[in-house]
């Protein structure tokens, strides 16, 4: 909580973050991270759309994954282990 505000129940962000999941109902929240964005699928045991970006060249980035684990389309795409950001509380902050 900050400000009497709550910024994040994990795995979701409030605020705005690099990492989109549709749900399946349509309803877009933020992950709070990369590892986040794909743990959410497994943890309400419906298959979500993830939307990134590349960390290497900001291509978009957009998959399913299911509770078994990503789709097919998201063959080649790696989750980046960079170095912990200060103060946000990201551990892998990027696809």
């Amino acid at each position: 909580m900050r400000a009497g505000q709550i910024d994040l129940a994990y795995p979701f962000s409030a605020s705005p973050t690099p990492f989109v999941v549709r749900l399946a109902d349509g309803t877009e929240r933020y992950a709070c991270c990369a590892t986040d964005a794909l743990g959410i699928a497994p943890m309400i045991g419906q298959t979500v759309e993830v939307r990134s970006g590349c960390h290497h060249c900001q291509a978009a980035l957009t998959f399913s994954v299911t509770p078994q684990g990503p789709a097919p389309q998201a063959d080649g795409i790696m989750l980046w282990f960079g170095k912990r950001v200060e103060e946000q509380c990201r551990a892998f902050d990027s696809l």
